[in-house]
């Protein structure tokens, strides 16, 4: 499988997991923009870029940190309700289950 693939089915994973928890989900037409997914509910307004790492490079805090770089200067409504998250879903090394590492920035 491709990295796009790869980046692709990560998406369409957190974009199930968070639909089955009661949110409207939108993806972003090529994953171009800061986020890939936009996930409104009654609790608020989640903006999330997904990543999927084979090898952990994308758990790596420099990696992290870059993420992070582009989601600081997104507009944050006085009134609150929105979060910036990172999803990251990674392998552990000799092991065939996939994991989710999550923060909000």
């Amino acid at each position: 499988m491709n990295h796009s693939r790869k980046g692709a089915e990560g998406e369409r994973l957190a974009k199930k997991q968070l639909e089955a928890a009661g949110y409207v989900v939108t993806k972003s037409g090529g994953s171009l923009g800061a986020v890939d997914l936009i996930a409104i509910g009654t609790l608020g307004v989640r903006c999330i870029q997904v990543k999927v790492s084979t090898d952990g490079r994308q758990l790596q805090k420099a990696n992290l940190e870059a993420i992070r770089e582009t989601l600081y200067p997104l507009p944050r409504p006085q009134a609150g309700g929105v979060s910036y998250e990172i999803w990251v879903r990674y392998k552990k090394p000799n092991d065939r289950k996939w994991y989710w590492y999550r923060e909000t920035v």
